[in-house]
């Protein structure tokens, strides 16, 4: 699953820090910003 669609479905801010917070966890997260 691409990163940006992963983070447009969540529902509000505290959903999107959980999604990153996973993706850092699973280190698919580098550092970029939306």
């Amino acid at each position: 699953m691409r990163i940006e669609k992963y983070l447009s479905q969540s529902e509000n801010t505290y959903d999107l820090e959980i999604r990153i917070r996973v993706l850092e966890k699973s280190g698919k997260y580098n550092r970029f910003y939306i």
